[in-house]
């Protein structure tokens, strides 16, 4: 989240060159003695280059690769990795945090300190009493007491903040501190200036430390999607600021490269998009799973555990995101999710083919967990019109371990029907031609209308998982009946027939028509191991069943 001519930090854990290590060094030197470089350390990622708002990345690139410096470089770098001591310091009014900073002098704040003590309650009264989140682990007394410690500091232009892991807890968490500009200033490059800039930078470089004190500290692996949480967090408490438009035009240029290749400033839009499919749940369960799962697969693993999949998500992803600037003005178009999609950019298609009846056929490569746009426009009416592909590739594995294997295809538009082609609509089919079809989703939009992609609800009577197991499983999920209500009652039974458990729930519509329940009696209890009945109650409908709890 940064303008792009600051710090382009390398992302990836591989053994870096000489001349890398070398620009590393000197950009984390130019950051902690607060110049104003033009150093540029490459990313092993793609040819585009991205640049950082926030110094997580480059420091734990620093601490990662500390031991390949010469004694004399180490020396400095362990020296300059330490708290920052400034003059004085306030407590916030919760008593969560303790903001250090300068009453004279270059790092003296430009805005009010006791402001900033409330801005940070703010963050913790959201990110943490509503949406749940552990608060970050005690730092013991480094900063002075085990409050969370922030130091506002006169940082080098255009960098937000910075957070630091510090002490090592075990399992890859460590405790943190954090370091935030002191003023904003536009001058010094900053999109969102003053109090603004503070606002998104305390939401954003918190729940940093939130990531790596609770969760675990996978960065130079998972990079892009601590971004995108952190980035997707300053939308989420602070509403009205929109420090995230900036970062957009990046990723509605390149939406065919890997998921895990963008730097997650530019994806914002990926969690905001997820907590409007589901919930907020659901993006704090992604963080649950990456403790043992790397981000692609824990997001894939969160979305199937809500009864959809990866592939009709970010399948529909796409469609959400092609319908922004003018496509998204609601006087002229209702097919658009996003509060603010009539400021995002517009999608720039990866590729753009005239179809000429009665077929065109286009071969493809499609690089894994990601979106490709094909544009046909057609004239053979004597009009303009114009049909657009999405293609999902959803090769979860590959976005982990081999971001370079594309799936090849052939994608055949036609003007009628053919053996194995699918219907569009009335003047248009298509058919999808490769040896790993399984990994592809296709979706499409005629003259600004989605045609195909849209899944539909399905009733089911069963509830999954079965049986549900406390040590695998975080939600049981239970049928409920269509009904234009949001909200059904949910009553479960021991096999006595004893009520245990009753309450209301939201009506998930995602694939399958369900209400979602911890397996937790009214006490908050586990259950024993046996089997149960449920009960789902929705206006004058009602669906029954069993299920079988297994307390292991």
């Amino acid at each position: 989240m940064k303008i792009k001519f600051l710090y382009i930090f390398l992302i990836t854990a591989f053994a870096l060159q000489a001349q890398n290590l070398d620009s590393l060094y000197k950009a984390f030197v130019n950051f902690k003695k607060n110049s104003y470089p033009s150093i540029k350390v490459s990313k092993v990622m793609s040819e585009n280059i991205h640049y950082s708002k926030c110094g997580l990345g480059l420091i734990t690139q620093i601490k990662e690769n500390i031991g390949k410096y010469p004694p004399e470089k180490q020396t400095v770098i362990k020296k300059l990795l330490t708290r920052p001591s400034l003059q004085t310091s306030i407590v916030s009014p919760s008593g969560k945090f303790r903001i250090h900073y300068d009453s004279v002098g270059v790092n003296k704040p430009g805005y009010s300190v006791n402001w900033f003590a409330e801005i940070l309650d703010s963050v913790y009264r959201f990110e943490i009493l509503k949406l749940g989140y552990p608060f970050p682990p005690s730092d013991g007394t480094a900063g002075g007491d085990s409050k969370y410690d922030f130091y506002i500091e006169n940082l080098p232009s255009g960098l937000y903040g910075a957070t630091t892991p510090d002490s090592a807890l075990g399992n890859l968490r460590y405790t943190a501190y954090t370091e935030i500009d002191n003023d904003f200033l536009a001058s010094e490059r900053y999109y969102s200036v003053g109090e603004k800039g503070a606002e998104v930078t305390a939401a954003h470089e918190f729940h940093h430390a939130v990531q790596i004190g609770n969760y675990i500290d996978r960065y130079s692996q998972d990079a892009f999607y601590y971004e995108i949480t952190s980035t997707a967090m300053e939308e989420f408490t602070f509403d009205d600021v929109n420090d995230y438009y900036y970062y957009l035009p990046y990723y509605f240029r390149h939406t065919d490269l890997t998921l895990s290749q963008n730097d997650g400033y530019d994806l914002a839009i990926l969690n905001i998009f997820l907590q409007k499919r589901f919930d907020f749940d659901l993006l704090k369960r992604i963080w649950e799973l990456m403790v043992r799962h790397r981000a692609i697969e824990a997001i894939a693993l969160a979305i199937s555990e809500r009864g959809s999949t990866l592939a009709n998500e970010f399948n529909k992803f796409g469609v959400w995101t092609y319908f922004t600037g003018f496509r998204a003005d609601p006087t002229t178009n209702d097919f658009f999710d996003y509060d603010e999609a009539i400021h995002y950019p517009l999608i720039t298609p990866s590729t753009t083919i005239e179809f000429k009846p009665p077929k065109k056929t286009v071969n493809l490569n499609t690089a894994p967990v990601s979106n490709m746009f094909v544009y046909f426009p057609d004239f053979s009416t004597g009009s303009q019109d114009t049909l657009v592909a999405i293609i999902t590739n959803c090769d979860v594995q590959s976005g982990i371990n081999n971001k370079n294997h594309y799936i090849n295809l052939n994608y055949s538009l036609l003007s009628s029907n053919e053996n194995g082609a699918k219907k569009i609509n009335n003047r248009y089919y298509y058919n999808v031609v490769s040896a790993e079809k399984n990994f592809l989703n296709v979706s499409h939009i005629f003259n600004y209308v989605p045609v195909t992609g849209e899944t539909q609800s399905t009733v089911i009577d069963y509830a999954y998982p079965q049986p549900f197991k406390y040590s695998a499983n975080k939600f049981l999920f239970i049928p409920a009946p269509l009904s234009s209500t949001e909200e059904a009652e949910l009553f479960i039974y021991s096999s006595g027939m004893k009520l245990i458990y009753n309450d209301t729930h939201r009506i998930y519509s995602i694939n399958k028509v369900v209400v979602r329940w911890n397996a937790l009696d009214n006490n908050g209890q586990k259950l024993p191991s046996g089997v149960y009945f449920f009960v789902v109650k929705c206006e004058s409908k009602i669906k029954k069943g069993k299920i079988v709890i297994l307390n292991d």
